[in-house]
């Protein structure tokens, strides 16, 4: 026959260790969350400022407005001279160019801008 007190000292080990593993987990997801939210709140206000200079450059027309290739560079180069001088200096995006590379170097140097002018963060 098994020992009851044995069982029961099982059980409550049992219980202890699982109470402890969703105490952690609550905690670890707090912590991913609270990186998410920030890297979701900087990305917001890379998309507003997109968003900002797009519409700008609809409104204004010209040669950005040509062809799509055009049109991208041009929101790039109004969402903050700086970067994208830094990032595609005399090498513009080209038709039908996918540079995943360098749009995240873009991106994070918009981020970085952002961060340092105040209006993120």
């Amino acid at each position: 026959m098994a020992c009851k007190s044995c069982h029961g000292r099982a059980l409550v080990s049992q219980t202890v260790v699982l109470v402890l593993l969703l105490l952690l987990s609550d905690i670890s997801s707090v912590d991913a969350k609270k990186k998410s939210y920030k890297g979701t709140y900087m990305e917001k206000g890379v998309r507003l400022l997109r968003d900002d200079c797009e519409l700008s450059i609809q409104r204004t027309g010209g040669p950005c407005m040509t062809s799509s290739i055009n049109k991208e560079n041009c929101i790039l180069r109004c969402m903050n001279p700086e970067c994208y001088e830094q990032v595609y200096g005399l090498d513009s995006l080209e038709e039908g160019e996918v540079d995943a590379r360098r749009g995240k170097d873009f991106r994070m140097c918009v981020r970085k801008a952002l961060k340092e002018k105040g209006d993120v963060l």
